[in-house]
């Protein structure tokens, strides 16, 4: 995205501790339709030195792609998710003259109407996938918000003493608040991470996070994007190092084990994780420079048991990229039979990567070679949205 507003976009606890823990950008992440034939990814289309920023959605039916919404502010946050259905849309996008951002509901069938939901004024940001459950959204922030997706109507939690995270994964409605946390000293830094009931007035802890554990080899910054297996009973979280990041791995009880994937040599960042269907181990978003000075963007699959990594290129991004916007833009997603992997490049600027690579790239992690990629470029895109 061309604009970042200078945030600590690993969503750390240094980024907590300094209320920054949200997303006032565009993120790279890709949303799969309940049923797995539609995906949905924002993207940034440059032409005659102009840009525009849109959420566009691949059929895998038709194998068309195309612009379904066109984004109200090119230099804010605007993001697609599926609703809980499948039956359409839900984007989140500011508005000029409106604080905050709206929520749309964009039908996916041609010559639908678009509505805006509501308009929600004291979020600080979003960091999807947002939660549906039962109609509504929960939308992150402190205080959180609820919104009914049926009447527009908006209930504002009361306010905690300490900034709050929530985020869905795997069926789970997690949350995340810290501790005795600032940029000056983050030993005595810690997050409690739990469960929030679909009403949103009750919490479970199941476990905490303490910067000061020994067990975690001093990480430079924990990134609280977390990854949950498919029996939701296991949870998995990056932690930043000086040379390679390694990877948490919790249960209900607390902490398992730390994970150190064994890359080649050279210096490897993980980005978000997604755990493969079978449990036994992790896809991971992950980027090393390489010796001309560019930056190559790889899919990885880690083994839980013994830490082999097998990596996928990607694509080559030019020139250095910042772990915290590869964080944000370079996320990978995995389809809800877990036999695919989406991942959107259409957030890297024109002069970053070749325009052949700039869109949806789709890697069939069952496939004997691990490396069968089918690619989407935006160029291909057909241009139908409305606003």
């Amino acid at each position: 995205m061309h604009k970042r507003n200078g945030l600590h976009v690993a969503l750390g606890l240094t980024a907590i501790a300094g209320w920054l823990l949200f997303i006032l950008g565009c993120t790279g992440w890709s949303s799969w339709s309940p049923d797995g034939s539609k995906i949905l990814f924002t993207y940034i289309m440059e032409q005659d030195g102009q840009k525009a920023l849109s959420v566009a959605l691949f059929d895998r039916n038709t194998s068309e792609a195309r612009t379904l919404f066109r984004c109200p502010d090119d230099d804010s946050p605007c993001i697609g998710q599926w609703r809980q259905d499948g039956a359409s849309a839900l984007v989140f996008a500011k508005e000029e003259g409106r604080s905050g951002f709206s929520v749309f509901d964009v039908p996916t069938a041609a010559g639908g109407v678009i509505k805006r939901i509501a308009t929600i004024e004291n979020s600080d940001g979003l960091i999807p996938p947002i939660p549906e459950v039962n109609g509504f959204l929960y939308l992150n922030g402190n205080p959180t918000t609820r919104l009914d997706l049926n009447t527009g109507a908006v209930q504002v939690f009361p306010e905690t003493d300490q900034p709050v995270l929530y985020n869905w994964t795997s069926g789970r409605m997690l949350y995340g608040i810290s501790h005795a946390c600032d940029d000056s000293d983050k030993s005595h830094c810690r997050i409690e991470i739990g469960e929030m009931t679909a009403g949103g007035d009750s919490r479970n802890q199941l476990f905490e996070i303490a910067m000061s554990d020994p067990a975690l080899h001093n990480p430079k910054d924990i990134a609280l994007m977390i990854s949950t297996d498919p029996e939701r009973e296991r949870f998995a979280l990056v932690t930043e190092h000086q040379e390679h990041d390694q990877i948490l791995l919790y249960d209900r009880g607390g902490l398992q084990r730390v994970l150190k994937p064994k890359f080649p040599a050279g210096q490897f960042r993980l980005g978000n994780l997604q755990w493969a269907r079978d449990g036994q181990s992790i896809y991971a978003s992950v980027m090393h420079p390489l010796d001309n000075g560019d930056t190559q963007w790889s899919m990885a699959q880690i083994s839980l048991r013994s830490g082999s990594v097998h990596l996928v290129p990607l694509t080559t991004i030019r020139g250095h990229i910042d772990l915290g916007e590869f964080y944000l833009v370079c996320q990978i997603s995995l389809s809800p039979d877990g036999q695919t992997l989406a991942a959107s490049s259409g957030l890297c600027e024109a002069d970053k990567i070749s325009s052949a690579d700039r869109g949806l790239f789709l890697i069939d992690v069952d496939s004997h070679d691990g490396q069968r990629i089918t690619k989407i470029p935006i160029s291909s895109f057909v241009p139908t949205a409305t606003q």
